[in-house]
């Protein structure tokens, strides 16, 4: 689980450097090619996010999503 927390932590450094240098050459170029690298990073930035908000409900012990105890489900507050 640790080394998933790096990657995610890596993987958001590393796009956000890419929007650095994207930022970087269409400042000075005034070129395109700026947008495209600013939108790659983004998206790499996005995906670290994604994984670092499932390490973090994992090493936390969260169970979004699933249903462990019968008494705290949706269908048992209904049939009341």
């Amino acid at each position: 689980m640790k080394k998933l927390y790096i990657t995610a932590v890596l993987t958001e450094l590393f796009g956000i450097a890419l929007i650095s240098a994207g930022l970087t050459y269409e400042w000075i170029t005034g070129a395109d090619l700026g947008y495209v690298i600013i939108t790659a990073g983004s998206l790499i930035c996005t995906v670290g996010s994604f994984i670092f908000a499932k390490v973090v409900s994992w090493m936390k012990g969260d169970n979004y999503g699933r249903v462990e105890n019968k008494k705290n489900s949706v269908d048992s507050n209904w049939n009341m």
